[in-house]
């Protein structure tokens, strides 16, 4: 595990704090909600003594040498259940603005930082990427097809995957008026008449299907653009890219009202 010689994959390191007096190094891991803790001594293969569990998205870290605590800022915190607000007439919850947490650890014995890595480790288990592999190995290219295979190696249903991203707007923004989808035509302000080509493309899918839709889980726009292009955006993307949101949504939200106004009574369903 990590503090024992095991890598900690996209474990995103973005703050330090220097405890030169004891030859320790304190780093924010942004990914692993964690406080990675480092011997900068003795130069070894594995300088990583252990983790200490933070809040989420750990930020910035500082240590309080008189106290011997450690100061976490927690980006994330606990994330936008109390950003209810109102902006331009539009009430919701405002995805960006999380609302974020300080955590203060007093610094750890030996026996302590055990217990508390072993937490980590197990609360950042897709790390173990040969443990991963390992439990979805041994396929059988003989097995009936399905459409999520079971096993590495069985046979799937699913030939081709495409991709198809539209940034900014929800499901229900630019498709609620497709009456086969789970969808509120109410919210369409960006239906059919809008956007012709995005309707066409799902009259020979959606239309013909049983469709469900679900919400993504609280990420901004920069955020997600980043994961569907690779593994994970930087902790710049993730730590700018609520304020950068943020700053253009009083225009978004006018210009949402504005056309919610004048599209109420046009809302035919495109699939019949």
């Amino acid at each position: 595990m990590p503090g024992a010689g095991e890598p900690a994959y996209g474990a995103a390191p973005n703050s330090i704090a220097i405890d030169a007096k004891n030859g320790i190094a304190y780093v924010a891991l942004y990914n692993a909600n964690a406080i990675g803790v480092v011997d900068i001594t003795k130069g070894g293969p594995n300088p990583v003594l252990g983790m200490i569990p933070v809040g989420y998205a750990p930020s910035s870290v500082v240590l309080d040498h008189l106290e011997n605590k450690l100061i976490v800022a927690n980006d994330k915190g606990v994330g936008t259940r109390y950003s209810f607000e109102t902006d331009y007439g539009v009430t919701a919850y405002n995805t960006p603005q999380d609302n974020g947490t300080v955590s203060i650890i007093p610094l750890p014995d030996s026996g302590t930082l055990e217990a508390m890595t072993k937490q980590v480790w197990e609360e950042n288990n897709h790390w173990d990427l040969a443990q991963n592999i390992t439990a979805a190995s041994g396929g059988n290219s003989h097995t009936k097809p399905v459409a999520i295979p079971h096993k590495i190696g069985d046979p799937s249903l699913i030939k081709h995957v495409f991709l198809i991203i539209r940034e900014n707007r929800t499901y229900d923004q630019v498709l609620g008026d497709v009456s086969a989808g789970n969808g509120d035509p109410f919210l369409a302000v960006f239906g059919g008449k809008d956007t012709p080509n995005a309707h066409k493309l799902i009259n020979g899918s959606l239309c013909s299907t049983t469709s469900t839709t679900r919400a993504g889980s609280r990420l901004t726009v920069i955020n997600g653009s980043l994961r569907a292009w690779h593994p994970t955006p930087t902790t710049s993307n993730r730590r700018t890219g609520s304020a950068a949101i943020r700053a253009g949504m009083p225009e978004m939200h006018s210009r949402i009202r504005r056309r919610a106004s004048s599209s109420r009574k046009r809302r035919p369903p495109v699939c019949q």
